[in-house]
């Protein structure tokens, strides 16, 4: 019986653990490789924002104040990438603590090198942040003076048309300020509105990926469940010849006993001396000689 155990352990507990291990160390190479693109778009976006600052290249072309191109924007767009990599790094965490113990040290080492190289994109994204809002303000000022000066200049050759068209340009720039107010504010709750859907696609991924190890999971469990029960009629097919084996040997030993006795008891009774009954005899009388 002590074998039928074994045996039957062996089926039942081996390949869901292989199985399984099988599909989280795939779900954490996946994890993986969508962090290291990731951060290759970060890297990039990063790259692209510096060239924006140099405000002493020849070439240099302010960027739009507001809209897609703005640095405001892509600023915020930085921030909605870092945060899809935290969460990646706290999934690929999780991930770490269902590996064996043999490979969860190394794994929870190199998730550690992500967070670090995490933390230093975070910092570099704060001060190119610092530096964007820097160079708009800069940008900003160089514009009002450059139409102060053209204003001043026009004044000098127009008089009172000039002052007349320098109040339409304020009033024109006022209504442009106000207009560009309130297309901040639609794009501040644009980008709210893109966090929480990045936030949901996330959370359903998850799910997603976690219902799909349940499904493996389960059919791995009704496999071997399916093999138990195969390796249970087994045994029991086993158990009921063991006993059909038993009863005739029990059987034969009782025949075998009472043949013995009935032996036993048959030669005892032919070896009994059975003693014969003797009748008595008359003597003869004695006749008279003549």
């Amino acid at each position: 019986m002590l074998f039928y155990y074994v045996l039957f352990s062996q089926f039942f507990f081996r390949k869901p653990f292989a199985n399984r291990t099988s599909t989280m160390t795939t779900l954490l190479q996946t994890y993986e490789e969508e962090y290291k693109e990731s951060v290759r778009k970060i890297n990039e976006e990063l790259t692209s924002l510096r060239d924006t600052l140099k405000r002493d290249a020849p070439s240099y072309k302010a960027p739009p104040s507001t809209g897609v191109g703005s640095r405001v924007q892509r600023c915020t767009h930085l921030t909605s990438l870092i945060k899809q990599l935290k969460e990646l790094l706290t999934n690929m965490e999780y991930e770490c603590n269902d590996i064996p113990p043999a490979n969860r040290q190394v794994a929870k080492e190199r998730v550690s090198g992500y967070r670090n190289t995490c933390r230093q994109l975070e910092e570099d994204i704060t001060k190119i942040k610092t530096e964007a809002s820097a160079a708009d303000r800069q940008d900003l000022i160089g514009e009002q003076r450059r139409t102060s000066k053209a204003g001043e200049e026009g004044g000098a050759d127009d008089g009172d048309p000039s002052r007349q068209h320098r109040l339409q340009m304020m009033d024109n720039t006022a209504k442009v300020k106000e207009a560009s107010n309130t297309l901040k504010k639609s794009e501040r709750l644009l980008n709210e509105t893109e966090e929480i859907g990045s936030q949901a696609l996330t959370t359903l991924r998850t799910q997603t990926e976690q219902m799909n190890r349940i499904n493996e999971t389960t059919i791995a469990v009704d496999e071997e469940i399916s093999e138990a029960h195969r390796v249970l009629n087994g045994m029991r097919k086993v158990m009921v010849k063991h006993k059909l084996i038993l009863i005739c040997i029990i059987l034969l030993l009782v025949f075998l006993i009472v043949l013995s006795v009935y032996l036993g008891l048959s030669k005892r009774n032919k070896t009994v001396v059975i003693t014969p009954t003797q009748t008595p005899v008359d003597p003869i009388p004695p006749t008279d000689v003549v």
